[in-house]
């Protein structure tokens, strides 16, 4: 799962990463990886990006970025996607968030 998990964070910004491509990088089927993975630490692989992804977002939106280069930085093809995927994870925004956690996007 070491080499899987060092995968995602290597192409976190890919917007190809997908379950397929993760197993290709392991030589495992997708099946046979998403199990091994659910079994091995409890969790859906795709949450896991998912998360990591939205982790990275909220320390670049912290850090001054502004959302739609996050978007693209964190793998997303499309800003409304990750404008949709990052409210349902925070609640908010990603420009709200940046504006609570005292940092003002540029326009």
């Amino acid at each position: 799962m070491l080499r899987a998990q060092a995968y995602i964070r290597r192409h976190l910004d890919d917007p190809a990463l997908s379950l397929q491509s993760i197993a290709d990088s392991v030589e495992l089927t997708e099946n046979y990886l998403s199990g091994l993975y659910k079994r091995e630490t409890g969790e859906n692989l795709h949450h896991v990006i998912t998360d990591l992804r939205m982790e990275r977002a909220r320390y670049l939106l912290l850090h001054g970025w502004h959302a739609s280069d996050v978007a693209r930085r964190c793998g997303y093809s499309s800003f409304s996607y990750f404008h949709s995927v990052f409210r349902r994870q925070t609640g908010m925004t990603p420009a709200d968030f940046a504006r609570r956690n005292g940092r003002e996007q540029e326009p």
